[in-house]
């Protein structure tokens, strides 16, 4: 099975085993290949940056930039729990043609966790319509 983690594609097996039993696994794989690359949209910045720790709470936008050319008026910012989305307070719009942003108001103290597209929810594509690579972005506010 291929699945995207944290911005990263992992191959994962999963067996069962009997008890008393063993298990033999063997990989293989080629780094030089294009198996894995993806020619789609890719984050190359986010405002806060991923994994921030201490952002003021008092920012007022959350910004996603692409390495190339977006289609406009088109996004996927995804919720995957409440709890940990930040309260939006106008509708998202592009700033150029590769940087998106999402107006918020954030809490301090809090943890944060915005997907920029994921699952059925790829929006997010470039101006020839192929969806940008599904990316988190987790930061966590200050305390005050």
């Amino acid at each position: 099975m291929v699945r995207e983690r944290e911005g990263r594609t992992e191959l994962v097996k999963t067996a069962t085993i009997p008890v008393g039993g063993t298990l033999t696994t063997t990989f293989r794989y080629r780094l030089a290949g294009a198996t894995l690359a993806y020619d789609g949209p890719q984050v190359v910045e986010t405002v806060p940056p991923t994994r921030a720790v201490g952002v003021d709470p008092n920012l007022r936008e959350v910004r996603v930039t692409f390495d190339r050319d977006m289609r406009d008026r088109s996004w996927s910012w995804v919720q995957v729990d409440a709890d940990k989305y930040p309260k939006t307070t106008g509708d998202p719009s592009y700033v150029d043609a590769r940087t998106c942003v999402m107006p918020v108001k954030l809490k301090p103290g809090t943890e944060y966790v915005v997907w920029i597209n994921k699952g059925q929810y790829s929006s997010f594509a470039d101006a020839q319509g192929k969806p940008a690579k599904a990316y988190e972005l987790r930061f966590t506010t200050a305390a005050r």
